[in-house]
């Protein structure tokens, strides 16, 4: 997008637009990078209670995109699908369907210039899952790299997002988390077929 002050491209998940506007950094996210979203995600991010007066604040995302401020993205039904299927179900059901599209459009290739801005533990997992660690970015060094540092919920620091991208490296070490593959299923009940 035209006139930003930083090249970068960042993919969102529903919490960091959610504590983007709790923070009150969001209008300045805007004008300094390319914020993108997912379109479930845009569907999910629709108020926050303002902390100061507990009042509900609604948020309305789709006027961001008339004017070109926020870009939105999607991904088909097969992309999430086939991202989806890497996973076992037990890892698939703590992920959000906001940031199942994300992942699912990293994983295609289709937004490899992008990071992606998470709050969430398994999601920042799946980032290692699938062998894109690089391609996630806390929102504490969001804000730190773009001038706008504030002081943020534990979830959003850049210690638990390096928590949680050190467990997903070890899950893709010991396959935890990952679909295993008919093959080897069969293999291995074959083999115990053999040794009775």
């Amino acid at each position: 997008m035209p006139g930003k002050a930083n090249s970068l491209c960042v993919l969102l998940d529903a919490n960091i637009i959610i504590q983007a506007h709790v923070s009150g950094v969001w209008s300045s996210l805007m004008e300094k990078i390319t914020l993108v979203a997912p379109s479930i995600v845009l569907q999910e991010a629709t108020h926050y209670i303002d902390p100061g007066t507990e009042m509900r604040m609604e948020i309305h995302l789709d006027k961001w995109v008339t004017d070109g401020s926020l870009r939105k993205v999607e991904a088909s039904a097969e992309q999430i699908s086939a991202h989806l299927m890497r996973f076992d179900p037990v890892f698939v059901q703590r992920m959000d369907r906001g940031e199942a599209e994300a992942l699912a459009l990293l994983a295609a290739g289709a937004l490899s210039d992008h990071r992606f801005c998470t709050a969430d533990g398994p999601a920042i997992q799946a980032l290692c899952l699938l062998d894109i660690p690089d391609a996630g970015i806390s929102f504490e060094s969001l804000l730190r790299d773009t001038g706008l540092y504030r002081k943020l919920p534990p979830k959003c620091s850049e210690a638990f997002f390096r928590e949680h991208l050190t467990i997903g490296a070890q899950k893709r070490i010991t396959g935890e988390g990952l679909r295993r593959k008919p093959s080897v299923v069969k293999a291995s009940r074959t083999n115990r077929k053999k040794r009775k």
